[in-house]
């Protein structure tokens, strides 16, 4: 009790400093707040088309939003966002009159701002609509990648039903990044098969062009007719003569996503993975226009002095002190062996990863860069070991989720508690039980070793998502008030009301669509260093990273 009125009269103290000063995080600030990490200015750069107006506009699903760029100076001059009906625009594309159209990819619809600045959905074709282009003559297409494999044709106008072309481009993907060819036949990638083909629209006719890629993720015509290709895997943009000679026009990182070309003949290229738009000039030094770096974080982690976020499409390293990045692992989707991230948590001097996008729980050791372990779980939202056992929180296909317990040495699964609102962060209690949170019912259980019951400890919380443990302390993200929470003691019974650590972070980005609340887990982590608690944060909306001290108990 002393030290936890000496805690509370030092947060006291250290909040008030932080209001004082101003600047980063003063406002709504907790104790010694501070950025440690902001990222890239668009938060997963997707489709990429330039308008009519000569802006270059950015598709996002996770911001989620369609962004203007003036492609000069990168700046973001116009969003459109969900009050908008870009609820998820993985991809974008103009009519000849000017009007723009998108599509939302875990919504699985079409929609449209007409010349008059009004907006619309004109079509639900199911989750996965992905690429989107148009004809010369004004004709619109559509396909799905990742949730469906459909080729579609949708009126503009939305007066007739969307019309079939093909249902058999899979697997997993029809059409990616698609373009209107100079012989009126409709281009695109085939993710899974590293080939591009044509397809006449009109009797759903295919034919190869070009294969051999790695992952080839879009095409684009230039005003030469010359077809350019990115390559996700291989990180590059290959131009393709009408001979067949293949040009490497750009080397970049791997996870690139589209392309595009400026009515002037200039390139630019977009990443999913960096959320980093490019113009790019063959024989020269790429142009950054928007700064790529972390850009969708999650759960995040300490090994020692590094820090490891989960970031979505990338699994990154920092150094704890500095936050100078130390290594980047990048997912292409269907083809890394990390896969996608959106949890992290130590286990020894590995990584316990989830993703709910590939339905896997990883252990990845990072010095030796392979996966040791996976185990097939139903959207896996987090994960934490505790003693020889992997704890999970799953989601399930209708989010009435559960807790799970694996064995990594045989891979068996036990279900322990079922009929969760809303699973989101668990941690070991050191123990050998585990601390787990509700996000829908605001509620935070601890199951004990040995038990199959588990305890409520603490409710009223809003949308809890990562939660962490430091000598004593319990820390938990709540999402939806954009708020760090914690107690001192999480073993006091019945627990006192939560104080607050840090506030007014933008912490979540409202679900979308298919995808589960816990789009990405608000993360946190803490670790004693020497007389203090070090604790991290991820800031979703905000694309940041918080840190902050707080003093530590004294040592037995």
């Amino acid at each position: 009790m002393a030290f936890a009125a000496l805690l509370a009269a030092a947060m006291a103290c250290q909040s008030e400093t932080a209001a004082e000063r101003g600047g980063e995080g003063a406002e709504g600030a907790g104790p010694g707040e501070s950025v440690f990490l902001t990222g890239a200015a668009i938060r997963g750069a997707n489709g990429i088309a330039f308008g009519p107006d000569g802006r270059l506009w950015v598709a996002s699903v996770v911001t989620p939003g369609l962004l203007a760029l003036d492609p000069e100076s990168g700046e973001i001059v116009e969003r459109l966002g969900h009050d908008d009906d870009a609820t998820a625009p993985d991809d974008l594309a103009f009519a000849p009159d000017g009007a723009l159209y998108w599509t939302n990819i875990s919504f699985g619809t079409v929609g449209r701002r007409g010349t008059d600045g009004q907006t619309s959905v004109i079509a639900e074709l199911g989750p996965g609509v992905n690429p989107i282009t148009f004809s010369d003559d004004g004709r619109l297409f559509v396909s799905q990648c990742f949730f469906g494999s459909g080729l579609f044709e949708v009126d503009p106008e939305a007066a007739r039903p969307a019309r079939s072309i093909r249902d058999d481009l899979g697997p997993e993907c029809g059409l990616n990044g698609m373009d209107w060819g100079p012989d009126q036949r409709l281009y695109g990638p085939r993710w899974f098969r590293g080939e591009v083909v044509s397809i006449d629209v009109d009797n759903g006719e295919m034919r190869t062009v070009a294969d051999g890629f790695e992952v080839p993720a879009a095409v684009k015509f230039d005003a030469q007719g010359r077809l350019h290709v990115v390559d996700a895997a291989a990180g590059t943009v290959v131009r393709i003569g009408a001979g067949g000679e293949r040009d490497i026009v750009a080397r970049l990182q791997p996870g690139l996503d589209n392309l595009a070309f400026s009515e002037d003949g200039r390139l630019f290229v977009s990443s999913y993975a960096d959320g980093g738009v490019w113009e790019v000039t063959a024989g020269t030094e790429p142009r950054t226009v928007s700064e790529p770096g972390v850009n969708m974080p999650g759960g995040l982690t300490l090994l020692g002095d590094r820090l490891v976020l989960a970031d979505f499409f990338a699994l990154r390293t920092f150094d704890a002190s500095t936050g100078e990045e130390l290594s980047v692992v990048r997912d292409v989707i269907g083809f890394t062996e990390l896969g996608t991230s959106m949890s992290a948590q130590a286990w020894g001097g590995r990584v316990v990863t989830t993703s709910w996008f590939d339905n896997q729980v990883r252990v990845w050791d990072p010095v030796a860069g392979r996966v040791d372990a996976s185990f097939a779980v139903e959207m896996p939202i987090d994960a934490t070991a505790e003693g020889d056992r992997i704890y999970v929180t799953s989601w399930g296909a209708s989010g009435s989720g559960s807790l799970l317990r694996i064995d990594p040495t045989t891979g068996a699964t036990e279900t322990l508690v079922t009929d969760l609102e809303g699973p989101a962060g668990v941690v070991g209690d050191g123990l050998g039980g585990v601390l787990f949170a509700e996000r829908r019912s605001g509620r935070i259980h601890h199951l004990p070793a040995g038990s199959t019951e588990p305890s409520l400890i603490a409710e009223g919380l809003s949308g809890p998502e990562g939660v962490a443990l430091s000598d004593g302390h319990l820390f938990v993200v709540e999402a939806d008030a954009d708020r760090i929470a914690f107690w001192p003691d999480w073993t006091a019974r019945p627990l006192p009301p939560a104080s607050t650590l840090a506030d007014g972070l933008s912490m979540h980005v409202a679900s979308q669509g298919a995808f589960p609340d816990t789009m990405l887990l608000g993360g946190v982590a803490a670790h004693r260093v020497g007389e203090e608690i070090e604790i991290f944060a991820s800031a979703d909306e905000a694309n940041q990273v918080h840190r902050w001290r707080i003093p530590a108990p004294p040592s037995p």
